[in-house]
């Protein structure tokens, strides 16, 4: 995993290889990290070959956070196909967001961010 802090006080996170229980502390650091310097967070994927719930939970949680902060947390749907059915195959895909989502931000509504 890779979080670059831009001049423009947003992070982009790329995360590389597995996202499962294996890696959660180092996903749920990294997104601490993020969302405690910058206020526009992008996570990308690059090779992700597996995803589990513990890290899809952390994705939500850290969104949750973003907006408790007035930041924004996105994901990038580029190369996010294995992301997206881990979502799918958990039952996170969804066509509205949460109570807390007043913007529509929600990483798990279909077709969005």
């Amino acid at each position: 995993m890779d979080l670059k802090i831009e001049s423009d006080n947003s992070a982009v996170l790329t995360i590389d290889g597995e996202l499962t229980v294996t890696r959660a502390e180092e996903l749920r650091a990294m997104l601490i990290s993020a969302l405690e310097n910058a206020d526009s967070i992008t996570v990308r994927f690059k090779n992700i070959i597996e995803a589990d719930l513990s890290c899809l939970q952390l994705f939500c949680s850290a969104h949750r956070s973003a907006i408790d902060l007035n930041k924004s947390l996105t994901v990038s749907r580029e190369n996010s196909e294995v992301f997206r059915l881990a979502a799918e195959a958990a039952g996170f895909s969804r066509k509205k967001g949460c109570i807390l989502d007043f913007e529509d931000t929600c990483l798990w509504i279909e077709g969005g961010s």
